[in-house]
C-alpha cells in the first residue's frame, strides 16, 4: 500500500485542516431531505446539478406510479427536476418500460438533458442501450437504440470537451450467450452513432461508469470502470478498469482488473484527480468480498494514469461478529479535505442498521478514512445511488440521490438530499434521526406527481460483435475495424455548428424568446421578449405542469423585437413552460412560479 512519508502527511493535513475551517465558514443551512413519488414504487439513479435552471436537482430513476403503460416491472423511465430549497418543481414520464438497473442523465443546456438507460424494444423483443435527447415539455428531440436479440443496457454518459456524447454500458454477445462491456459515441445534435464498440473476452464484462481524460492523464480519451470474470473464467468477478480513444473508439494500452483471488470485486463508479501529492490519480469505487472482508465492503482502488496501484483499501461499517453488507456506488471530490481527497457514497447495513442506511464516506488521498462520514435514513431502508458536487463559492454542496423505504408515500420512493460541505443536511443534529422530518413532496392528496408522457422511436440497429482476446493477468480489448453498427458519414464541423444554431438552443435561432422576472411571484406580470425574424404568425402558449394551458394568443411576425405581458393572478406555486411558434420554428422555455 502507498504510504506517504512524515513531510508530506504533515503538509496534508495542514492543507486539509484549513480546507475545513475554510468550509465552517461558509456553510450554509439550506439543506434537506425529500421523497418524490406516489402510491406506488420509484427509485432514483443518478442526481445531477442542473446549471441551465439555477441549481436545480436532476433526478432520473424508474416508476411503477406514474405512465398508461407501467407494469409492476419493469418500471417506466421518471425524470424529476427539484429547486435549490428540495421543492419539486417539474417530472416527466416516458412510457416505455426500462430495464431498472441503471440510469444516467446530463444536463446539457438550451432546458435539454440526455439520459441512457435499457428500453424494452418490441421490435427485437429485448431490452437495447436507448440514448434519449428531451426536454421538459415532454419532447423528444432525438433517440437512439443499440443493441441486438438480447438484453443490452446504457449505464453511464458523459458529453465530453467537443459537445459529442460517450454512453457506457454492456451489450450481450450472441456468439458466446455472455455480455460484453459497451462504449459509444452519439453526436449530441442528432443522435447519429459515431462508433460504438464492445470490448471484453469470452466470459462476462460490464461497464458502469464513464469520465473524459483531463490535463496529466492519456489525452484524447475516457476512462471506464465495471467488472470482468475473464481471468477466473467465469468463477468471480475482478473490478475492471478501460481506456479507449475518443475518436476511434480503440482500446489503449490501460485496460486492468483488480481484485482479490476467490471473490467478486466490482466497480461502479471513478473520478480523475489531480493529488497535491501523487499528481494525477484515479479512483475506483464499487464492492468486494475478498481481502478479508466479512461480508462484501465498499471497495476503493487508486492508480496512476496508467492503472499502477497507489493503493486499494476496504470500508466496512459493521464488526467480525455483526458484519454488515456495504457497498460503494458514487464518488466525488471532498469539499471539506480538498483536492486529492473523495467522498463515497452507497449503502450499508448491520446490527444497528438492518434494513439500511445511505451512507456518505469521507476518505483522504491514502485511503485513510477521515472524521465526518454521515449515515442517512429512518427506521426503514434507505440507499445512495450518486453524488454530485456544486462548488458553489461562498456554499459548495453536494446533491446525493437513492431510495427511501422510511416516509411511506408507498412502496419506496426517490430518495434526494442536499447536504453541505460537511456532509450534513441540518437533519442529524444532537443524535435526532432523519426520517421523521423528510417532507415527502406531494401535489395532491394521493402524492400524484404531474408527468407527460412521449413515446420513444424504435430505429433497431442490429450489431456486429468485434472479437476479443485475453491474455496475461489483465484483459487485453482487441476491437476490430466491424463497429456495432455502421458509423454515419463523416460529419463536417462547420454543418455541425450550423445544425446546433438551428436547433432548440436559447436565443441562437430565427426565434428568439427570454422571460423576466424568472423566478416571480404569483400575480406579477410575466414579460415575454421576442423577435420571430419571420412573416408568419407567432402561437403563444403558456402550460403548466400537467399540461394545462394557462394562455394562449397570437401576434403577428416581425424582425423587431416585440413584448407581451401575461397575467399570473391565481396561479399556483410551481413550474410553467412558455411555448413560441412561428411556421417551422419553435422555442420553448421555462419559468418558475413562486407564491
Amino acid at each position: 500500500m502507498y504510504r506517504p512519508n512524515s513531510l508530506y502527511a504533515l503538509i496534508r493535513r495542514a492543507l486539509l485542516l484549513l480546507a475545513l475551517c475554510f468550509a465552517c465558514a461558509t456553510a450554509q443551512a439550506q439543506n434537506w431531505e425529500v421523497a418524490i413519488g406516489g402510491f406506488n414504487k420509484e427509485t432514483a439513479f443518478c442526481v445531477e446539478n442542473a446549471p441551465t435552471f439555477g441549481d436545480f436537482a436532476l433526478v432520473i430513476g424508474g416508476t411503477h406510479t406514474y405512465g398508461g403503460f407501467n407494469s409492476p416491472n419493469p418500471p417506466n423511465v421518471f425524470v424529476s427536476l427539484s429547486d435549490i430549497a428540495g421543492s419539486f418543481v417539474a417530472g416527466v414520464v416516458y412510457d416505455f418500460q426500462s430495464w431498472d438497473i441503471d440510469y444516467s442523465i446530463i444536463d446539457v443546456g438550451g432546458g435539454d438533458f440526455i439520459f441512457t438507460t435499457g428500453v424494452w424494444n418490441p421490435r427485437a423483443c429485448s431490452f437495447d442501450i436507448a440514448v434519449v435527447r428531451a426536454d421538459f415539455t415532454g419532447a423528444i428531440i432525438w433517440s437512439t437504440f443499440l443493441g441486438g436479440p438480447a438484453t443490452d443496457g446504457g449505464t453511464s454518459l458523459i458529453q465530453e470537451a467537443g459537445g459529442d456524447i460517450v454512453v457506457a454500458g454492456y451489450v450481450e454477445s450472441p456468439s458466446n450467450g455472455c455480455r460484453d462491456g459497451f462504449l459509444g459515441l452519439l453526436d449530441d445534435v442528432t443522435g447519429a452513432v459515431i462508433w460504438a464498440h464492445a470490448y471484453g473476452g469470452p466470459f462476462n464484462d460490464e461497464l458502469w461508469s464513464v469520465r473524459e481524460s483531463m490535463a496529466g492523464f492519456i489525452p484524447g480519451s475516457v476512462y471506464a470502470v465495471g467488472y470482468s470474470n475473464n481471468n477466473t473464467g467465469g468463477a468471480d468477478d475482478d473490478l475492471w478498469m478501460l481506456n479507449v480513444d475518443i475518436a476511434t473508439g480503440l482500446a489503449v494500452p490501460v485496460s486492468n482488473t483488480y481484485g482479490a483471488p476467490g471473490a467478486n470485486d466490482r466497480g461502479y463508479a471513478l473520478l480523475l484527480q489531480l493529488d497535491p501529492f501523487m499528481g494525477p490519480v484515479i479512483n475506483l469505487v464499487g464492492e468486494s468480498y475478498g481481502f478479508g472482508a466479512f461480508n462484501n465492503d465498499v471497495y476503493v482502488v487508486r492508480t496512476d494514469p496508467a492503472g499502477a496501484f497507489f493503493w486499494q483499501q476496504l470500508y466496512e461499517t459493521g464488526t467480525a461478529a455483526d458484519p454488515g453488507w456495504d457497498i460503494g456506488w458514487d464518488v466525488e471530490e471532498s469539499i471539506r479535505y480538498g483536492p486529492g481527497d473523495i467522498v463515497v457514497v452507497g449503502q450499508a447495513n448491520n446490527g444497528i442498521d438492518p434494513r439500511g442506511r445511505a451512507i456518505a464516506l469521507e476518505i483522504d488521498g491514502f485511503g485513510v478514512p477521515l472524521p465526518g462520514s454521515q449515515a442517512y435514513g429512518g427506521p426503514d431502508f434507505e440507499g445512495a445511488r450518486s453524488i454530485d458536487l456544486n462548488p458553489i463559492l461562498g456554499d459548495p454542496h453536494y446533491y446525493i440521490a437513492g431510495m427511501t423505504y422510511s416516509v411511506n408515500i408507498g412502496g419506496g420512493d426517490q430518495y434526494l438530499l442536499r447536504a453541505d460541505a460537511m456532509l450534513q443536511t441540518g437533519f442529524d443534529a444532537a443524535g435526532q434521526t432523519c426520517a421523521q422530518r423528510i417532507s415527502p413532496t406531494f401535489l395532491d392528496a394521493t402524492g400524484i406527481l404531474p408527468f407527460t408522457v412521449g413515446i420513444v422511436p424504435v430505429p433497431l440497429t442490429p450489431p456486429v460483435f468485434p472479437q476479443t482476446t485475453l491474455t496475461g493477468e489483465s484483459i487485453r480489448v482487441c476491437v476490430d475495424a466491424t463497429p456495432l453498427i455502421d458509423p454515419p458519414e463523416e460529419v463536417d464541423k462547420n454543418e455541425k455548428q450550423d445544425r446546433i444554431r438551428k436547433q432548440a438552443l436559447p436565443n441562437d435561432n430565427r426565434l428568439k424568446l427570454s422571460l423576466a422576472p424568472n423566478p416571480l411571484r404569483s400575480g406579477n406580470p410575466l414579460l415575454l421578449n421576442f423577435v420571430a425574424q419571420s412573416e408568419a404568425s407567432v402561437q403563444i402558449k403558456v402550460s403548466d405542469a400537467l399540461g394545462r394551458t394557462m394562455f394562449e394568443g397570437e401576434v403577428s411576425g416581425s424582425d423587431k423585437p416585440q413584448e407581451m405581458q401575461v397575467v399570473t393572478q391565481g396561479w399556483p406555486a410551481g413550474a410553467y413552460t412558455v411555448t413560441l411558434r412561428s411556421g417551422e420554428e419553435l422555442q420553448a422555455a421555462n419559468v418558475v412560479v413562486n407564491q
